[in-house]
């Protein structure tokens, strides 16, 4: 049960931290095309020397008019791990960046692993509390 404690202690402060890393520059996209309901593609330099990228996106239909007529956009790329040099994705409703789902599962299963590894440590000390000392 202690396994299950620490697993369930170390998925919390996993999920519950931070979903991009400080390292994820922003970075400029170009606007390749643009749909009205805010779907876009875009084009941006991987700024760790990847060369030029294209990506499907959403783009904020709501932005200054400047904007829109200079095809310009930003987002965040990734800045470790296999998808380094890659966009985040910016969530369905156009709110800021969709990090990731799985971190809300792990906290909910951390905290499930924690109650039932606390759980049983509580009862396992109650019981031996109530049987008394050892004997040999």
């Amino acid at each position: 049960m202690v396994a299950a404690t620490t697993l369930g202690a170390a998925s919390v402060v996993w999920g519950a931290g931070p979903r991009n890393g400080p390292d994820d520059p922003q970075v400029d996209l170009t606007v390749l095309s643009e749909e009205a309901d805010g779907g876009c593609r875009v084009a941006w330099t991987d700024p760790w020397g990847g060369g030029r990228r294209t990506a499907d996106h959403w783009c904020d239909p709501t932005r200054d008019h400047l904007l829109i007529a200079d095809k310009w956009e930003t987002g965040i790329v990734r800045a470790s791990g296999t998808a380094r040099g890659e966009l985040y994705p910016v969530r369905e409703d156009g709110r800021g960046i969709d990090y990731s789902p799985e971190p809300e599962a792990a906290v909910f299963v951390g905290y499930l692993a924690l109650l039932l590894g606390a759980g049983a440590v509580i009862g396992g000390t109650v019981t031996r509390l109530r049987r008394g000392p050892a004997r040999r």
